[in-house]
């Protein structure tokens, strides 16, 4: 019967180192898995992290781009209100040059009959003189 419980000891010795080295090799385990776990959680919060920034980034950029379509149809506006005001103004040109051309024309027109009065008014200064002279001898 001792020989019986020896052995009984010997085993149940042994199913208990068994057991301690299970639990050590599984406690090893459950570490490594601890430290993937944190390692994993702060990756995952470093990757939200960047989202966020990224996030902000393309508002950022979404918010420039409306600011350059923006700008993109104040140009076109611009564009539209330079075209429409350089046709007036073309418009505008072209009527005063009619004007002046006609003012020119009128004025031409009124040198000629100045040039024609005074041709006239010098030949009958012309003709006083001469009838006076006539009249002189005539008294």
């Amino acid at each position: 019967e001792e020989a019986r419980a020896k052995t009984e000891n010997n085993k149940f010795g042994k199913s208990l180192s068994e057991y301690a080295r299970k639990e050590e090799k599984l406690s090893h385990e459950v570490e490594e898995k601890e430290e993937s776990i944190a390692k994993l959680t702060n990756e995952r919060d470093a990757n939200a992290k960047h989202v966020e920034v990224l996030k902000l980034e393309v508002q950022v950029l979404e918010s420039k781009l409306k600011d350059v379509q923006n700008a993109g149809l104040s140009n076109i506006k611009l564009l539209e209100e330079m075209q429409a005001e350089n046709s007036f103004i073309k418009k505008e040109k072209s009527s005063l040059e009619d004007l002046l051309k006609k003012r020119e024309g009128k004025i031409a027109s009124l040198q000629q009959d100045l040039t024609g009065k005074q041709q006239l008014v010098s030949a009958t200064r012309q003709a006083l003189r001469e009838t006076r002279a006539s009249l002189k001898d005539i008294t």
